[in-house]
């Protein structure tokens, strides 16, 4: 059983990276688009911004990788929050364009 769970964790991060230009494409068409709110494009830059930031409510040096916990939660709930306030019309819009696009697509 462990075998399989195994299997389908690394079938998840495949199908993660073989999506993620499709993603980034996604997100810059977004960034383009004047029905996405701005607020939700500053939310991002921001979150952006805080990465790169040398002080963090944890500092990149905690042992163990804590240090960036605090960055991943921050973009997170950026990225999160800006999905949630696109109109779903408006990003199917662009997702079905990408696919379109996309030459791996069968």
């Amino acid at each position: 059983m462990r075998g399989i769970e195994e299997n389908r964790q690394t079938v998840g991060w495949l199908r993660w990276v073989y999506h993620f230009p499709n993603f980034c494409k996604l997100i810059r068409r977004l960034f383009g688009d004047r029905r996405v709110p701005s607020w939700s494009k500053a939310l991002v830059m921001f979150s952006g911004l805080y990465l790169l930031f040398p002080m963090d409510f944890w500092f990149d040096w905690y042992p163990a990788g804590l240090g960036y916990l605090d960055d991943l939660v921050v973009l997170g709930l950026a990225v999160r929050t800006f999905f949630r306030s696109i109109p779903r019309e408006v990003l199917m819009e662009h997702v079905k364009r990408i696919d379109a696009e996309d030459p791996r697509r069968d």
